[in-house]
């Protein structure tokens, strides 16, 4: 029983016959390992000792159960009640002292000054990173940011990158926002370093995460008191904004950690801001770029989280088409995605059956339209790169056509499941894999962040083993050059999809999840 409480079987392509145990002592040394306190919650049931291999233990794999990884801490972002100490009885962890203005809300609730309020939660911030890291580490954690992490951000590096233009400069007023970017700097190099660096890294990571989260849930509950006319989106004078933008950068932070779904918790908290301050309505009447910036990036996010996702409620209904940076704006196929994904998710609910018989109000020209304007958007683009590195120009065309190919095939699969047999679907795979063929004997490692999505379409239309081994070795490649482990869950729903039984094989990549949606856990394709 204890091993049915662990979930779906789940065959690994590196596992051959199960066997009935592994020896730890047996294992490679040099394995990547999760912190020595940590087991993973398959072995804690199944009450024996975990290998700790990263991102799957052995122990899992062998018996063919989905391994959960190894989360480091639970994360709420809510507070109890002291119990004890100075602070008996209160929810926030904050002394009052005597001299400070005390107010109340409409509800009678006392709450601090917001001005005293982000003083202190300043001066708290200042301590936290000077107790936390040394200046030394601090300098080398953000320029690693600037060097490495901040292009690996955007789908094409410029000088009007967003994350250097904007973001660092608000880090220099926002210690909140300073510590995330060190924690997502410290989580990048423990997904890419050694096994010994790695190791001390990952600590690096914990702590600051975990002193952000406490800064990060006393400031939201000092937002909570305010009413949404009350916000400031001025430049330098938002709370809001530091508070948001900081949660953006954990998230990004817990998708370069592998086994870890916490940046679906980070999401949400960031969609939970959005609804209640109604910032979609202010995006577009702000002028503030970095508010602009930061709730551009949660939809994004939540663009390639919904992919996976199969009800009919999805937060990015109505897309925001107009991107506050500059050299993103050439850049539709996001929207792309989503549209696909909200209009077969409607069609699925007016329908209601996994196998869709052909409808008649799907136009894929309409589709073939749109897709084709943003190969031409994007072209353009690469066409502007090209007058400043003509290096750069060549592999990123073939990104350009990659995301071509792939968003043609998705809108089949999603609209019109039953044409997977035609020609004209197989003639789509075949210009796909074509350019995955080239990815694959001509890897750009600038680009290699930009692939995913592509890969993943292609993979779910992979006919032969060869394709499928193909598919897998390109998702490894890219997931060791740019730390996104995130994309580990994509490859392993892959995995189940290529080992289906027959039955379940006549069906499409969509089809087979809404029927096994039980089992599998929703991935970010980023």
């Amino acid at each position: 029983m204890a091993d049915e409480a662990c979930g779906p079987a789940v065959m690994s392509s590196y596992t051959g016959k199960a066997r009935k145990n592994v020896r730890i002592d047996l294992l490679p040394p040099d394995r990547r390992l999760a912190s020595k306190a940590t087991d993973c919650r398959c072995c804690i049931t199944r009450r024996i000792r975990c290998d700790r291999t990263i991102p799957q233990c052995q122990k899992c794999q062998i018996r063919g159960f989905s391994c959960p990884g190894f989360p480091v801490l639970h994360l709420r972002w809510d507070q109890g009640v002291a119990s004890r100490g100075h602070l008996t009885g209160k929810k926030v962890p904050v002394l009052r002292e005597k001299h400070q203005s005390k107010k109340h809300d409409s509800n009678g609730f006392e709450y601090l000054d917001s001005s005293e309020t982000r003083r202190a939660l300043t001066s708290t911030s200042l301590d936290l990173v000077n107790q936390q890291l040394s200046r030394s580490l601090s300098e080398k954690l953000l320029q690693h940011f600037l060097s490495n992490v901040a292009f690996r951000l955007t789908w094409l590096d410029g000088p009007s990158n967003p994350w250097r233009s904007l973001v660092f400069p608000l880090a220099s007023r926002s210690p909140c926002l300073r510590l995330s970017i060190l924690g997502l700097a410290a989580a990048h190099l423990s997904a890419i370093a050694t096994e010994h660096d790695q190791s001390s890294m990952m600590e690096v990571n914990a702590r600051i995460r975990n002193q952000i989260l406490k800064v990060l849930s006393q400031q939201m509950r000092f937002e909570l008191h305010k009413t949404p006319a009350s916000f400031d989106t001025t430049p330098g004078n938002s709370s809001l904004i530091e508070t948001l933008a900081s949660m953006v950068v954990l998230c990004y932070g817990e998708m370069h950690i592998p086994g870890s779904n916490y940046w679906k918790l980070h999401l949400r908290a960031c969609r939970a801001i959005i609804e209640r301050h109604d910032l979609q309505k202010l995006y577009r009447q702000s002028q503030n770029a970095v508010l602009r910036f930061f709730i551009k990036e949660v939809v994004d996010l939540e663009t390639f989280g919904n992919v996976s996702v199969f009800t009919t409620d999805l937060t990015t209904r109505e897309y925001m088409s107009d991107s506050p940076a500059p050299n993103d704006q050439p850049w539709t196929f996001t929207a792309l995605i989503n549209d696909i994904t909200v209009a077969e998710r409607s069609q699925y609910d007016n329908h209601g059956t996994l196998s869709t018989p052909a409808l008649e109000n799907v136009d894929m020209r309409y589709w073939y339209v749109k897709i084709l304007s943003a190969y031409d958007k994007a072209t353009s683009m690469n066409t502007l790169l090209a007058t400043e590195n003509e290096s750069m120009a060549t592999p990123f065309h073939a990104i350009i056509e990659a995301h071509y190919y792939a968003c043609l095939l998705y809108s089949y699969q999603a609209m019109m499941p039953q044409e997977r047999e035609t020609g004209e679907l197989q003639s789509i795979f075949d210009s796909l894999w074509q350019i995955v063929g080239s990815l694959a004997t001509n890897p750009s490692l600038q680009f290699a962040h930009d692939i995913f999505f592509p890969l993943f379409i292609a993979g779910t239309e992979c006919q032969t083993r060869e394709q499928c081994s193909q598919i897998e070795a390109l998702f490894m490649q890219s997931i060791s050059a740019t730390g996104f482990w995130c994309n580990y869950s994509v490859l392993q729903f892959l995995r189940l999809l290529w080992n289906q039984t027959d039955v379940e094989g006549e069906m499409n990549w969509i089809q087979f999840a809404r029927l096994n949606k039980a089992r599998i856990s929703t991935f970010c394709v980023f």
